[in-house]
């Protein structure tokens, strides 16, 4: 069965300022404190990122427009395995950010709530470093 849970979190910044940030894998080691230990260029706009799960390689789709960033996942060989899709949207003088994380196959109950605990406090993270 496939899983997947959004959180949502309010933040009182401009959604150009939360989107132009979020892009940027370099800053996700200081808001995603619970997933990412650091994130390093590679080639062909790819990255490596040390996680708690171990190295992952990714890349970033994005769109200004819609302010839209798309973390998509690939294994060893180059194939996409993953899209974890975040979107700033304007609300009032300020943003509503939203990041959707999937249940992967043979995940326990405690690891996928503990996942979606992780997730929401790095939203609280993301909001205070941009609050500030």
């Amino acid at each position: 069965m496939f899983t997947s849970y959004t959180a949502t979190t309010f933040i009182d910044a401009d959604p150009e300022r939360v989107f132009e940030y979020v892009r940027v894998p370099e800053n996700q080691p200081s808001w995603a404190i619970n997933f990412v230990r650091s994130t390093r260029p590679l080639s062909d706009g790819r990255y490596a990122m040390q996680t708690s799960a171990g190295e992952l390689i990714y890349w970033i789709e994005e769109d200004p427009r819609c302010r839209t960033v798309d973390f998509v996942y690939e294994t060893p060989e180059g194939e996409k395995t993953m899209i974890l899709p975040t979107r700033v949207v304007p609300h009032g003088r300020g943003s509503v950010f939203t990041f959707t994380i999937h249940r992967q196959p043979g995940m326990g109950d405690i690891e996928w709530e503990g996942g979606q605990r992780g997730l929401d406090e790095e939203l609280a993270e993301l909001k205070k470093l941009l609050e500030t």
